[in-house]
């Protein structure tokens, strides 16, 4: 009887754990919902769209390395509300990997990643502070394949 009580215990917990996101997704997933925000998620067959997406902006290189997206615009929402955001957000991305800035078409972002254990990038977020612009994008990224998007801000 301890064995099966045992058992179904830890396997409450791998469950948990399996649906356990990570920092930067359980954030969109609180603020999905705030009035004003709009949120679109990507992921199996869906990402081929995602990749053409993609591929228009400077992240293009490594579009094939990329199995989910998850993008979260506050734009709209109330200015508590982002006040709030980004607070949580700041907070949120001490567990990441400052990567730098980057120049696009809407204006200049910071960029981050989330390495695992196995030296993969895992997760890289795009956050465009203009536009209160959230962009995660999940998949098995080379640490070194980051170079081919990095294009460092010209001083203006």
């Amino acid at each position: 009887m301890k064995n099966k009580i045992l058992a179904l215990a830890l396997s409450i917990c791998f469950a948990v754990t399996a649906f356990a996101g990570t920092p930067v997704e359980d954030l969109i997933t609180e603020y999905e919902t705030a009035p004003g925000a709009k949120d679109f998620k990507a992921a199996g067959a869906a990402m081929a769209l995602g990749r053409t997406f993609l591929r228009k902006h400077p992240i293009a290189p490594l579009a094939d390395d990329i199995d989910e997206m998850l993008i979260l615009r506050m734009q709209k929402t109330s200015p508590e509300v982002q006040e709030h955001f980004v607070a949580d957000l700041m907070e949120v991305m001490k567990d990441y990997e400052y990567f730098g800035k980057q120049e696009t078409r809407q204006g200049i972002v910071d960029v981050y990643y989330l390495l695992g254990e196995d030296q993969i990038v895992h997760e890289l977020i795009v956050y465009n502070p203009n536009i209160y612009a959230l962009n995660c994008l999940r998949g098995n990224m080379d640490p070194v394949d980051l170079m081919k998007i990095h294009k460092p801000v010209k001083d203006k």
